[in-house]
């Protein structure tokens, strides 16, 4: 389960990790700072909410999970027409 969110997660936010947009290899330091203690927030965050309200967590998580595959979907027609291509197979 776990591998499943974190790749859910790492595929609709590209440009956001350490490899993307090149936040942690800019030369400012604000910038790094500010995203390692959003990030760090947001993982406090998500554990709070965890272990307090079980039950919204993981309707949120459910609810991020089908969006995620939504837009996955969405993409792969759209990478599939660029190529020429209905549904995924060539015609």
């Amino acid at each position: 389960m776990q591998g499943l969110v974190e790749s859910a997660a790492t595929t609709l936010q590209p440009g956001l990790g350490e490899n993307g947009l090149g936040l942690h290899s800019a030369s400012w330091i604000v910038s790094n700072v500010t995203t390692s203690l959003t990030e760090d927030a947001l993982a406090a965050g998500g554990l709070w909410a965890l272990f307090t309200h079980p039950l919204r967590f993981l309707s949120g998580l459910a609810i991020f999970m089908l969006l995620a595959l939504w837009l996955l979907v969405c993409l792969w027609r759209l990478v599939a027409g660029m190529f020429g291509r209905a549904d995924g197979h060539a015609g």
